[in-house]
């Protein structure tokens, strides 16, 4: 048998007993579905199932029409105001940096 590893990590609850629950359904445990994903990861390199949120046409267009009219409420802005705010952005987020511990 190879070298093992303990692995740790926080989930939620609520999450936890919900999926234990999949697991025993189906006649496994969450150490061997996580052991499996791991295995599939090695195997295509990558996460083994999509990894997105889908969003319904409808919604997508409802997000399209806010974005239009928050553009639309906005005045134009020149090329040197866009700078400002980019420089202004970097400044904030340098010093937010330099604060941490």
């Amino acid at each position: 048998m190879a070298d093992q590893e303990l692995i740790q990590f926080h989930a939620d609850k609520k999450l936890k007993q919900r999926v234990m629950k999949i697991c025993e359904d189906i006649g496994t445990d969450l150490p061997t579905v996580f052991r499996m994903c791991m295995m599939q990861m090695e195997i295509i390199n990558g996460i083994p199932f999509p990894v997105e949120k889908s969003v319904s046409r409808s919604q997508a267009k409802q997000a399209i029409q806010r974005m239009r009219e928050q553009a639309a409420e906005r005045s134009e802005i020149s090329l040197d105001e866009i700078n400002s705010e980019i420089s202004a952005s970097r400044r904030e987020r340098k010093l937010k940096k330099e604060r941490r511990p």
